[in-house]
């Protein structure tokens, strides 16, 4: 996953996994959150932008199979922590901003580990807005929600 920010350093987005951890230290986890790479580069938005790969406790693999992926949950987690020390980092076609990271996972994890921890989400449609810029989608396992927006470009709309 690339990062976008202005104000993180390589120490920060370590710092961020094991707070993330800290966070989830109640939960049913059978391997934490791991930084298996993570690499500095250039970019055209923000003075920096990260590339982060997680390790965790998903049943799947990760990028060449060389370890098990973090969870929808872990990476959560992780996010929530680079966004709190850094309101308009981004990852570029999914997180906007810190809001629209929170708007998007309806506030899970500003909880900061109070939820219920799913090992593999399985969102199913539920749902869509009023005026039809977002749809909403339940986990069939859990308690987790999510919104997309139908057009990135609406978020302005949902700010307004």
């Amino acid at each position: 996953m690339r990062i976008h920010t202005n104000r993180l350093e390589i120490d920060e987005i370590e710092w961020a996994a094991t707070r993330a951890n800290d966070n989830l230290a109640d939960s049913e986890l059978r391997r934490p959150i791991t930084i298996e790479s993570l690499t500095q580069h250039r970019s055209l938005s923000r003075a920096r932008a990260f590339d982060v790969k997680l390790s965790g406790d998903s049943a799947r693999s990760g990028h060449a199979g060389g370890y098990k992926a973090a969870t929808w949950d872990q990476w959560g987690e992780f996010l929530a922590m680079v966004f709190e020390n850094d309101h308009v980092a981004t990852v570029p076609g999914v997180y906007l901003s810190r809001a629209h990271f929170h708007w998007t996972t309806t506030g899970r994890y500003a909880l900061r580990g109070n939820f219920e921890y799913c090992r593999q989400h399985r969102f199913r449609y539920s749902d869509y807005s009023a005026d039809g810029t977002y749809d909403k989608f339940r986990c069939s396992k859990c308690d987790a929600m999510l919104r997309r927006l139908n057009d990135l470009s609406d978020w302005d709309q949902i700010t307004r």
